[in-house]
């Protein structure tokens, strides 16, 4: 279907307007800039952006998305209202949000174009994208919302987010999965948008909806006899994929507690709800792994349980969970990472340090080091006197697993390694 040329345009800048927020080039800008006591106040505003805005209203733009985790997590945040907007101009516009505002949808659209002989492949094209929004909703119902990574705002994000994040094999799945889209639209034209897309799917199942609450009023016009047929069919798909949602939902639930390693023990980012609610509100959409200027949060893999992979977790070393940081938990769009104020989270217990005696150069050579009590700046280590020499122990009600002691270890090992906690906990001082 040809777009209409001002509604391309439109579409287009949306599109150039997302890319160019999220690029690194702007970060970069905002970092090279003069303390703002320096610059002009006409120029002040420009230490008041805040870049990482759009990461956070892009996917919360999606009722897909907001729906999913809002079901599995119980919790929404004020972002989330944009997905408000979404649903509604979808019950009184259906599609409207995929024809003039989806970058996604324009992206797909292009790509499209080139390939104008493929277009007879979709009458051919099974119609999955509802099985896919109600098999979601059911997994989410049970606690693990199948397909989020599916919702094509968050999967632009991701791919805005690949080039800034920590490289591994997991996170190429941020890169891959926008290129895999236009890449199928270039075979087959419009089967993504149309055929595939969850988010489109509930913009269609809300427009049908809203057609039916306008024709609610309309006593002179009783149902057909086809349009009975159609409405008992299709509340027997929701009704099979819903059902279906919730018991694969649950079961993966419980095979990765018994087959995913030992989830209890990644170091999740500081503000993350409970390990089942923070794998079922992650949207694996990248935002935290970007934000994070020590690089030290990536994607999981099956240490995280097979129902966490992908999700964000810590590796310690080289870097360290910085005190004055709180940079992850501010760009979370499902509130699975909370956001705390900067005196909350440097009172939150992430993971636990423990000394491994054997490996440390006190403890078991004997020899005086305490190189992890002088750069701890929380003061959670202290010492115990072995063979006459100060060896170094863990005061666990003032560690908060930030692992500067692991980063700075010169043992064998190194001799201090820090393990999560689940759930984190909040001292007091």
């Amino acid at each position: 279907m040809m777009v209409a040329p001002m509604r391309d345009r439109q579409r287009l800048f949306i599109l150039l307007a997302v890319i160019l927020a999220g690029s690194p080039f702007l970060a970069v800008f905002r970092q090279q800039l003069p303390p703002p006591h320096m610059l002009p106040e006409r120029w002040q505003w420009l230490h008041r952006l805040n870049l990482d805005a759009l990461s956070v209203a892009l996917p919360s733009m999606s009722p897909f998305l907001v729906g999913g985790g809002l079901l599995a997590g119980h919790a929404a945040g004020l972002a989330s209202c944009l997905a408000a907007v979404t649903l509604l101009f979808a019950i009184l516009r259906g599609r409207w949000f995929c024809r003039n505002v989806c970058p996604v949808g324009w992206l797909n659209d292009r790509v499209g174009r080139w390939n104008r002989r493929g277009a007879d492949r979709l009458r051919r094209f099974p119609n999955v994208g509802p099985w896919l929004l109600w098999i979601g909703l059911g997994g989410a119902l049970a606690g693990y919302p199948f397909f989020l990574w599916l919702d094509p705002l968050s999967l632009l994000n991701g791919f805005l987010n690949f080039w800034r994040i920590p490289f591994s094999a997991h996170s190429l799945v941020f890169g891959l999965g926008l290129l895999g889209i236009l890449a199928l639209s270039l075979i087959c034209p419009g089967s993504w948008c149309f055929r595939l897309c969850p988010l489109g799917a509930a913009q269609e199942g809300l427009g049908r909806l809203g057609r039916r609450l306008r024709r609610f009023h309309e006593r002179d016009k009783p149902p057909t006899e086809a349009a009975c047929a159609q409405a008992e069919g299709f509340t027997r798909r929701v009704f099979l994929a819903l059902g279906g949602g919730i018991i694969a939902g649950g079961l993966i639930r419980i095979a990765g507690r018994w087959f995913g390693g030992e989830s209890g023990r990644v170091i999740r980012p500081p503000g993350a709800v409970p390990e089942d609610q923070f794998k079922a509100m992650c949207a694996r959409c990248g935002n935290c792994m970007r934000a994070c200027p020590q690089r030290i949060i990536h994607a999981a893999g099956t240490e995280a349980g097979w129902d966490g992979m992908f999700t964000p977790v810590l590796r310690i070393r080289p870097g360290y969970c910085a005190e004055f940081c709180h940079q992850c938990n501010q760009v979370c769009p499902t509130l699975a990472i909370r956001r705390l104020v900067l005196d909350q989270k440097r009172k939150t217990a992430i993971a636990l340090a423990r000394v491994e005696p054997s490996a440390c150069i006190a403890w078991a050579g004997g020899q005086y080091c305490m190189v992890c009590d002088e750069h701890c700046p929380y003061k959670a280590i202290g010492s115990e006197e072995h063979a006459g020499v100060p060896c170094p122990v863990v005061r666990e009600d003032r560690c908060r697993g930030c692992g500067m002691c692991e980063t700075v270890c010169p043992g064998n090992g190194p001799a201090i390694r820090v393990e999560g906690i689940q759930p984190q906990r909040h001292l007091a001082d």
